[in-house]
């Protein structure tokens, strides 16, 4: 099916990279990626799917969200009843269950390249971020305009559904400004006259200057954000996916002025104890 945003450019696509072609073409210089052919052996391909998560892990109670920023609590097994159910104009999204804690048999149905190995893994896990996180939704759910955590990196492999992405540069003028105002997303289009994933309508002129990035990701692939690149997503279809966040040595420096411009040096200094490797940005 072809999309409104398809006339735009395109995120570059990658079919399983080596350690070296991914650090000096993506990672390094800050280039967002969609990677093929990572996924194709992990078991979260065949054993996630709603009625994995419903049986496996019912009785969880779990935080959903739409996005009006409305939050409800129900338990897995319910949720999954209700996304078979719903109508709803703006659906609740489960997002941001942190797996590692709760959950880290999960961990075992997936094995991320060499090139996403997390700095802050030597942390202690009562110490570090919680940076692993399941998303599963209906179609028209998503992630709202932001930027990732403390600078850091991410990625997000979909096991099931289809999604479709905006990203723009770090340097893009007019989006903290946008988000300042209250956007969410271009779901709310209708109220807020911004559609990020039609940037023909957009009327603002600082706005209408972006050069935003545009993908369709499908089960099995793995998007790569760059530290501090804004981006956007919304489910097509009922999709089921996990991302990570992470830092090394292609985004330390950044991860280490967000740190002390947030005035967090102390947390800092507990960080270099454990990965020494962030002293020496």
């Amino acid at each position: 099916m072809k999309m409104k945003e398809d006339r735009f450019p395109q995120l570059q696509t990658a079919f399983d990279p080596s350690y070296e072609d991914f650090v000096a073409k993506y990672a390094a210089p800050g280039t967002p990626v969609l990677l093929r052919g990572v996924a194709v052996s992990w078991a979260a391909m065949s054993l996630w799917s709603e009625d994995f998560f419903a049986s496996q892990y019912s009785d969880d109670l779990v935080k959903v969200e739409n996005q009006k920023s409305e939050i409800r609590f129900m338990t897995v097994g319910a949720y999954v009843e209700y996304m078979r159910s719903q109508s709803d104009e703006h659906p609740y999204y489960l997002h941001n269950w942190h797996i590692e804690r709760l959950h880290p048999e999960l961990m075992q149905h997936y094995s991320p390249p060499a090139y996403f190995k997390n700095w802050l893994d030597e942390v202690p896990l009562h110490r570090r971020p919680s940076w692993r996180n399941m998303f599963i939704g209906p179609s028209n759910t998503g992630t709202g305009l932001h930027q990732d955590v403390m600078s850091s990196h991410s990625w997000l492999f979909l096991a099931r559904g289809r999604k479709r992405w905006v990203l723009f540069p770090p340097d893009s003028d007019g989006l903290d400004e946008l988000l300042s105002s209250g956007y969410r997303s271009s779901a709310e289009c209708g109220h807020t006259g911004v559609d990020l994933f039609d940037m023909d309508s957009v009327k603002d002129a600082t706005l209408k200057k972006l050069q935003p990035l545009y993908c369709m990701q499908e089960p099995g692939d793995i998007v790569f954000i760059p530290s501090n690149w804004y981006h956007e997503a919304t489910n097509l279809e009922t999709s089921i996916g996990l991302s990570e966040n992470y830092v090394d040595s292609s985004n330390a420096r950044l991860f280490k002025e967000f740190m002390l411009k947030k005035g967090f040096e102390r947390s800092l200094k507990r960080l270099e104890k454990w990965v020494p490797g962030i002293a020496g940005y």
